[in-house]
């Protein structure tokens, strides 16, 4: 019987190896792909904000050469 206890032990020992081990990795790899995203919204919105503040600093720029060359 101690035979039998022992050994359902070690299987369970094994299991929760696994799974922790598993567990380690889905984390890891929702790290990575949380930091992933993170860079990649952030350069999207820098984008979004220059494009959207260049294009009334141009307008603005060209009227004030049109107003300095009248």
């Amino acid at each position: 019987m101690s035979t039998t206890v022992g050994d359902t032990r070690k299987v369970a020992d094994q299991a929760v190896g696994q799974i922790t081990g598993r567990a380690d990795t889905l984390k890891s790899n929702a790290t990575k792909s949380l930091l992933l995203t993170g860079v990649v919204t952030l350069l999207l919105l820098v984008l979004l904000l220059s494009t959207a503040l260049a294009r009334p600093l141009r307008t603005l720029r060209s009227g004030t050469f049109d107003a300095m060359t009248r």
